[in-house]
């Protein structure tokens, strides 16, 4: 299962993307993929809600608007992609269904 889940992330050269759902990041990948567990998994939003509160609050984390400029470093079938808003050189964990 493991060798599947990394065959599904694909290493990319920087290729230019835009954010097509709003959504958090978070520059931390395990972090990320707590944030995602409650949201998704556990379906709990306050859980979540407070998760993304705290990780904008620490700097850890962002919200993502519709239609802004990144650059896709991986891009993952299932699990997390991650992506770089235009002109940061800082990769941040986000929902794979986010950016194209």
């Amino acid at each position: 299962m493991l060798a599947a889940a990394m065959m599904a992330l694909t290493a990319l050269p920087a290729q230019a993307g835009e954010i097509t759902q709003a959504g958090p990041g978070c520059l931390d990948r395990s972090y990320a993929e707590k944030l995602f567990t409650h949201r998704d998994v556990t379906r709990d939003p306050a859980a979540a809600g407070a998760m993304i509160d705290d990780g904008i609050r620490s700097g850890s984390c962002r919200v993502f608007k519709i239609g802004e400029q990144v650059e896709i470093e991986s891009k993952s079938t299932f699990g997390l992609s991650c992506v770089k808003p235009t002109g940061s050189g800082r990769c941040f964990w986000v929902s794979p269904t986010m950016a194209e």
